[in-house]
């Protein structure tokens, strides 16, 4: 008998040993505090690119990029915990920043929502930079262009003949005056035109579509518009010799 107690107890301290251990690695795993990383947005919605407000960018956090908590802790959800944006990572409050010039870093600290024990804790103050928010282009107007070009057979006309519409220079120009207005950075290379033209006869004013597109890596600009253009090709002349 009390060998059998003997055995019973052994087991009875492993299981509470056992018990503890779950306990401890269940609170830590639902603790803030193992949350070191944030994903920033791909970009800040504000009306004023040179003094965006906290509240600009909380929103902005909330719409791309507070899944750092549910990424560690599984079973969070949004409503389960809370965030604060400071200027650095002692605490100062942020009230607005200038994403004109530059990204911008920020500090993000997470903590658990009201009444709610879903996580505990806290993070520390995590570094989050915010991109320079790009000028959308998409507003852009500009009137109808006349575009001349230069065939070999302005009755049949090639496709890359056709090229030579995107680097016209009346287009071009009008194109890069309309961007500066709106985004005075901009420059020629943060933009590529391209048409919709077919081959075929462009011996009278042919209507065409063109299309202003911000390149991908352009840090100044985003977007697109659409130009509309005549199009008239003429005889090139033929080569001398």
């Amino acid at each position: 008998m009390k060998k059998l107690l003997s055995i019973l107890a052994v087991f009875g301290v492993s299981a509470v040993g056992t018990t503890s251990v779950v306990a401890c690695y269940k609170t830590e795993s639902k603790n803030l505090s193992i949350v070191n990383t944030n994903a920033a947005p791909a970009t800040v919605e504000t009306a004023t690119r040179n003094q965006v407000t906290n509240a600009d960018v909380k929103t902005s956090l909330e719409a791309n990029g507070i899944k750092a908590v549910p990424g560690v802790v599984k079973t969070a959800k949004a409503a389960d915990f809370q965030f604060d944006v400071y200027q650095d990572n002692e605490g100062t409050s942020l009230t607005t920043i200038n994403l004109q010039g530059g990204n911008v870093e920020v500090y993000v600290q997470i903590t658990p929502a009201k009444d709610k024990t879903v996580v505990i804790g806290k993070t520390g103050y995590i570094k989050v930079t915010l991109p320079k928010i790009k000028v959308d282009i998409s507003s852009v107007v500009i009137n109808q262009q006349i575009v001349e070009i230069k065939a070999a057979d302005p009755k049949q006309v090639t496709k890359d003949e056709l090229n030579a519409v995107n680097t016209y220079a009346t287009l071009a120009s009008a194109v890069l005056e309309a961007i500066k207005n709106k985004a005075p950075n901009a420059g020629a290379s943060d933009f590529e035109i391209t048409n919709n033209c077919d081959a075929g006869n462009y011996s009278e004013q042919k209507d065409v579509k063109v299309t202003v597109k911000a390149e991908d890596e352009s840090p100044n600009i985003s977007g697109e518009f659409k130009v509309n253009a005549k199009v008239k090709a003429i005889l090139a002349p033929a080569n001398a010799g």
